[in-house]
């Protein structure tokens, strides 16, 4: 089965012999400089504290039911992410600078689900794009955009910068999710866009909910476009971070989400940058440090060489049940299917496990694959079941909340028989994959498609699954140093619309069908 669009082989084939050949930078972000103190990456682990602290001086209480409104004046101000500065905010409203942090201190009771407003003032530019985030701790409750009309990159379609265009004045109320808070403390941060101020701070409004709060039987990650690597960082949509940072901010994000409960982590594709050995013991090292249980899926950038699946049963053994890139996975309730869609079909018509630039036309699953699905997908017909693959399954295809016209990019996708039996299975409940570097939720019949941004490059982001007996909820969040976030974005380009793209992406809930079990 060939898969083909313009964006089917992403970095594959537009710059696969650079990324090949790039030797090891420790610090590679403006062409093999030092560590320095100076970069936002290595500032934010000094910053946070400070503003934690500062804003645990005027701690706020949210009990069950109740609602509360914070102005400017409940937090405190971190003006620029590229020093170590805060400040108490006298007034009721304050600017948000594109770099800047608005942080308000909540001490949460008992557990519950809330939600809210946030009234800002749009800024007076206008380009298309995020206007601020509203983030309760790494989690992205909010993600405003400006919109215009149907755009796309300059010169690149997909990767270009925005173009010289202005959209409509949005309201100042922002809708917040409804997102789960645990007992303790929380921050509640409302961040500026990169590119442009956030707009002027009126107030937060939080309702803390009434519904009942359940244990989940377990929770997992979803991470996708890892891109592990030594190499230099390169410029794609915003920055692909690679070398030591990306690792390390994994390893971190790992750690921190055991720490929380987290089960395991289930990668969709590009796990690494080019597939080879050395990147595969990086990902190896990162499991090893943060102790988190992990699920590999096969993506074009894991995939370039006759070694690299080899490599990576070799040492990834855990990753990968049954030694096999196409497997099943029970974790009661659910049943994970992941496919591997990684394979270079040839101008001889055959499927290859490795990537030839003279040879390569496109990339996809072998006949073969596709009977194996259909034999897994009959095998088990009550199971709630989540299929994972790095391509994406069914896209929306439409104009994005900032404008940003999808149907002029076109993903890779699994294709359609694969479609076709998934939508012939009763309890195929879900999709999950990454490979396009965007955010977005779409429906295909009765299944949500959930397809992950980036964790590599802006917005560096990642979702948690709460999994229930009759259902499974998910959040969007981000990485949790904001200065890798602040260095992966690039201000010039103004393409911060992968966030969110479609209302409803950063948070929902996927509901088993009766009959499930």
């Amino acid at each position: 089965m060939k898969m083909t669009s313009r964006r089917s082989f992403m970095v594959g084939t537009a710059q696969l012999t650079g990324l090949l050949t790039a030797g090891l930078n420790l610090r590679a972000g403006t062409g093999g400089e030092t560590k320095s103190s100076n970069l936002p990456i290595d500032i934010w682990p000094k910053l946070k504290p400070k503003l934690c602290a500062e804003a645990d001086k005027k701690v706020v209480k949210l009990t069950p039911g109740s609602q509360i409104t914070l102005d400017a004046a409940n937090g405190v101000l971190a003006p620029d992410i590229r020093s170590v500065s805060v400040q108490s905010v006298g007034d009721k409203t304050a600017v948000i600078p594109s770099e800047g942090f608005l942080t308000f201190a909540l001490d949460v009771a008992e557990p519950l689900y809330v939600t809210g407003t946030a009234s800002v003032v749009p800024d007076g530019d206008l380009r298309p794009g995020l206007r601020f985030y509203v983030l309760s701790d790494d989690t992205v409750v909010a993600a405003p955009m400006v919109a215009a009309p149907a755009w796309v990159g300059v010169g690149n379609a997909g990767t270009g910068p925005a173009p010289d265009c202005r959209g409509t004045n949005p309201p100042d109320a922002v809708p917040l999710v409804k997102w789960f808070l645990s007992k303790g403390r929380h921050y509640i941060t409302v961040a500026g866009p990169h590119f442009r101020p956030g707009g002027t701070f009126k107030r937060l409004e939080i309702t803390a909910l009434n519904n009942n709060v359940e244990n989940p039987q377990y929770q997992f990650a979803l991470v996708a476009d890892s891109h592990l690597s030594l190499g230099k960082r390169y410029k794609w949509t915003n920055v692909i971070m690679t070398e030591p940072s990306i690792a390390k901010e994994l390893a971190a994000t790992f750690k921190a989400l055991r720490e929380e409960g987290v089960d395991f982590a289930m990668f969709a594709g590009d796990m690494t940058n080019s597939a080879t050995r050395d990147q595969f013991q990086q990902l190896a090292d990162v499991l090893e440090e943060s102790k988190m249980p992990c699920y590999g899926c096969v993506g074009n950038h894991d995939a370039y060489h006759k070694t690299s699946r080899p490599d990576q049963f070799e040492l990834l053994p855990g990753m990968f049940p049954g030694v096999a890139t196409d497997y099943i996975l029970y974790k009661r309730p659910l049943r994970f299917i992941v496919l591997d869609g990684s394979f270079w079909k040839h101008k001889d018509g055959k499927f290859h496990d490795f990537y030839d630039k003279k040879q390569s036309v496109g990339i996809g699953m072998k006949p073969e694959q596709i009977e194996w699905l259909q034999w897994a997908l009959a095998s088990d017909v009550t199971t709630p079941t989540v299929i994972v693959s790095h391509y994406a399954f069914k896209v929306n295809n439409d104009v994005s909340s900032a404008g940003f016209n999808l149907a002029k990019t076109p993903p890779a996708s699994v294709g359609p028989k694969v479609m076709e039996l998934l939508s012939k299975a009763p309890n195929v409940v879900a999709t999950l994959n990454g490979h396009t570097h965007w955010n977005e939720l779409a429906s295909h019949g009765d299944i949500q498609c959930i397809q992950n941004a980036a964790f590599a490059e802006w917005p560096c982001m990642y979702r948690v699954f709460r999994v229930y007996a009759d259902r499974v909820e998910w959040e969007v969040r981000q990485a949790g140093n904001r200065g890798l976030i602040c260095e992966a974005c690039l201000p010039e380009k103004a393409l911060t619309w992968m966030i969110s793209t479609h209302a409803g992406d950063l948070a929902g809930e996927v509901r088993f069908r009766a009959g499930n079990k």
